[in-house]
């Protein structure tokens, strides 16, 4: 009896600023529409790791800090993991 199964992708992408940056300029360029409802907003970002194409990890030379945003606060979730980094935030 033949057994399939679906392939999928082994390589796992580094979590890089530069991809983030430009996913957090492009939505900022739509926060003043977003402001005229509602006065503070936040950004997630999410990764669905479930997808081949979506597997991103951070890595331990991953910065955050090295994020700007202007909304309010900005995070990355990588579904369906528990990986949460908030973006932008200087530690205290």
């Amino acid at each position: 009896m033949a057994h399939w199964g679906v392939a999928r992708a082994g390589y796992v992408a580094a979590l890089g600023v530069d991809a983030l940056q430009l996913r957090i300029d492009d939505k900022a360029t739509r926060l003043q529409n977003y402001m005229e409802t509602v006065s503070e907003n936040w950004l997630i970002i999410v990764a669905d790791s479930t997808k081949p194409s979506q597997m991103i990890e951070a890595r331990a030379d991953f910065d955050p800090t090295m994020i700007s945003s202007p909304f309010a606060r900005t995070f990355f979730y990588r579904y369906p993991g528990k990986t949460v980094i908030e973006l932008g935030v200087k530690p205290c």
